[in-house]
Formats: C-alpha cells, sequence, structure tokens
C-alpha cells in the first residue's frame, strides 16, 4: 500500500467517526486525521517503515494507530477498521473526493438519492442538472 492509501484509509475511519458521533469519538477522529496527515507528508513509505520497526517514528501515531498499521500491512485490513465503517455506505467515501464535500454532507446525499459506490458521482452531477 503507498502512503496515500494508507491515509486516505485513516481518513475514512475518521470520518466513519464523524458521521457517527462527533462528539462522542471526538478524540479518536483527532488521531486518525492526525496521523493520516503525518503519513501523507512522509518522504519513505510506510511500509519501510513497518519493515524496519520504525512505525512509532511517524508523528501522530501512537501505539493503538501503530497496531492498527501493522495489521494492515501484514493482512492488507484491518478487522476494527471494518467495524467502524460497515453501516457507512461506501458512496460516501467516493463522494469525500469531491473537495468540498465533507464527511456528514457525503453521508445524507448518499443515503437521500440511494447512490452506489461505482456512479455515486455521476449521478450525482445528473441529479443537480
Amino acid at each position: 500500500m503507498t502512503n496515500q492509501e494508507v491515509a486516505n484509509l485513516l481518513r475514512n475511519v475518521a470520518a466513519s467517526y464523524s458521521i457517527k458521533d462527533e462528539a462522542k469519538f471526538r478524540f479518536q477522529m483527532l488521531a486518525y486525521q492526525s496521523a493520516a496527515q503525518a503519513i501523507e507528508g512522509l518522504t519513505t513509505q510506510v511500509e519501510d517503515l513497518y519493515k524496519e520497526g520504525k512505525l512509532d517514528l511517524i508523528p501522530g501515531v501512537g501505539s493503538t494507530i501503530k497496531g492498527r498499521l501493522e495489521e494492515l500491512l501484514k493482512t492488507g485490513r484491518v478487522k476494527y477498521f471494518q467495524e467502524v465503517m460497515n453501516d457507512i455506505p461506501p458512496a460516501v467515501f467516493k463522494l469525500m473526493e469531491i473537495p468540498s464535500l465533507g464527511p456528514k454532507k457525503a453521508y445524507r446525499l448518499s443515503v437521500e438519492f440511494k447512490l452506489d459506490e461505482d456512479n455515486a458521482i455521476d449521478r450525482l452531477e445528473k441529479i443537480a442538472k
């Protein structure tokens, strides 16, 4: 996985927390956003740091996120992330690629218009016309 892919996944986890209950999960949300930003700015690949046992050198990556990153890089997925994002429609994450769309608005649009991940942006453009 590239640093960008890892950062996007962490942002999706943070967005899921935001959608579920921003006040309740505020610290988790901030932690995942911070880790995503740090990973995105790395000059080395996260995978290389993992192989060298240096994930804890990434700013904003504490023991919990480090463990989740290790699971991700070892197995290609994180069971906990799947649980967190389970009830969030995949179209939400696709819509969040649009710069001005945040997680809550993306969630509302995907639920209200029953958008699929594959055609979410195209369908939304047609609805907006």
